[in-house]
């Protein structure tokens, strides 16, 4: 909050605020105040992540030492929840599944990602996607400076045609991935369902080149069995119960 208040004095008008939940020792009242706190400063967009443990980290390590409790599942939904509720009361559109914003201020970089779209990320550890790779410079960012400066030093040429044998060539980066069609498939659903208002299937169908309604006709039907998704017409989109455990449905498109 403090670094939002710094950021608004220094005449940023477009600010972002990240909050997790569900940490260790935090209380469904503590975090009625932090939110209520943050409506307050109305800030024109909002991410709210659930705490996630991930193994190889301290946090993972101290959880299964018993030096800080498990995450709370019960008690993230109903935190969620109330996120949900007091955000939509103060005006918030909740447009994606952990990001809220004022009228006009959706994160249009963000839609790029969760729409499958291409994207170039500059500078140590940045990832990018073009074309049919997905490709990441190397973290350190001395090393990043050297290789840059000696690949501007050989006069580094344009690109006409994005292809292993370029990347190969590019010397600050860490390494790529062919993205395959069944990949792009895959990624182009579960992303584009993160969005609340779904997944145009004849629009996904056009950008993949592939029918994806009746690809992944088998989950798709499954998954609104379960009561995960709903469809109307060629929109797919999640229902608002399965916010919380979405990937119960994405994982269906990675199968």
């Amino acid at each position: 909050i403090l670094a939002f208040q710094t950021a608004r004095q220094a005449g940023f008008d477009n600010v972002n605020l990240d909050l997790m939940y569900g940490l260790p020792n935090q209380s469904m009242d503590q975090w009625r105040q932090t939110l209520d706190s943050l409506i307050g400063l109305t800030p024109e967009h909002i991410s709210l992540y659930a705490l996630t443990l991930e193994e190889g980290t301290p946090m993972h390590r101290w959880a299964a030492e018993g030096k800080i409790p498990e995450p709370d599942p019960d008690l993230a939904a109903d935190m969620y929840q109330y996120a949900r509720e007091s955000l939509a009361a103060a005006g918030y559109q909740h447009y994606e599944i952990s990001n809220w914003s004022l009228l006009g201020r959706a994160c249009d970089h963000n839609l790029v990602y969760w729409q499958n779209g291409p994207y170039l990320g500059v500078g140590p550890g940045a990832h990018s996607r073009l074309g049919d790779y997905r490709f990441w410079t190397v973290l350190s960012p001395r090393d990043y400076l050297r290789k840059a400066k000696s690949w501007a030093d050989a006069g580094a040429q344009p690109v006409i045609e994005l292809i292993e044998p370029v990347l190969q060539g590019v010397p600050t980066l860490g390494g790529w991935e062919h993205i395959s069609l069944e990949t792009a498939c895959s990624e182009t659903m579960f992303l584009g369902l993160r969005l609340l208002d779904g997944l145009d299937l004849s629009d996904a169908s056009v950008q993949t080149g592939v029918d994806l309604a009746k690809k992944f006709q088998s989950p798709i039907q499954a998954c609104i069995q379960l009561g995960l998704l709903e469809q109307d017409g060629n929109c797919l989109r999640l229902t608002a119960p399965a916010y919380l455990i979405a990937n119960q449905a994405f994982t269906r498109f990675l199968e």
